[in-house]
């Protein structure tokens, strides 16, 4: 699941530096206190950023999924200042074009992994391991146009389970488990057109 550390377990932000064509395309991670740069990285156009723990080491590191090719790049080191982020550990197809990508612990285990939400059907495809294949699961949860996230919700086991920010009426809906079926809770939160993320936020 998805924190916000450094090597030296320092809260962080990150940002994606979008500019015209003849300007670097990249992203920024910026200590959250001194707001110093740790790490920035050229990158190409289209590439979204994801940031998980994917080797369980307690540190999250930033990695990219390249929607032209449908691959994910996984890579373990944070990297600093202008060196970038580095060569990925590990590349592979997952998906369609046009699904978006998500991140999160799906088997407990401590290590992030990958899954895909293809908004057109409101289906979502995962995978236990970072590697290429079929999805190892998949269910339907939502409705077409939903805003997917993931995190450790109503069941508090380690376990990543999906989530959906519906615009048309700005409420979320949560499963507790990854398994099909209608959500376990909902509230009303946010305005039309506000993007979803998800986060342990002012808990010790």
């Amino acid at each position: 699941m998805v924190t916000a550390t450094t090597p030296a377990q320092l809260a962080a932000i990150g940002a994606r530096r979008i500019g015209p064509a003849s300007m670097s395309i990249g992203f920024d991670l910026r200590d959250f206190k001194s707001r110093l740069s740790i790490v920035r990285a050229r990158v190409n156009p289209g590439d979204i950023p994801l940031a998980g723990d994917f080797n369980n080491d307690g540190c999250d590191t930033l990695s990219i999924y390249r929607p032209s090719e449908a691959r994910f790049y996984i890579i373990n080191e944070l990297g600093s200042d202008d060196a970038g982020l580095g060569a990925a550990e590990f590349s592979f197809l997952f998906g369609n074009l046009g699904d978006k990508p998500v991140v999160g612990d799906w088997d407990g285990d401590d290590i992030d992994e990958i899954g895909l939400h293809r908004e057109s059907t409101g289906f979502f495809y995962f995978r236990n391991t970072l590697t290429s294949g079929v999805a190892d699961d998949q269910f339907f949860f939502g409705n077409p146009g939903d805003r997917f996230v993931a995190g450790d919700w109503g069941i508090v086991d380690g376990v990543d389970t999906p989530a959906v920010f519906r615009p048309s009426n700005t409420t979320f809906f949560f499963r507790h488990t990854l398994t099909q079926g209608i959500a376990d809770s909902q509230f009303v939160f946010g305005e039309l057109g506000w993007l979803p993320v998800a986060g342990e936020f002012g808990l010790g």
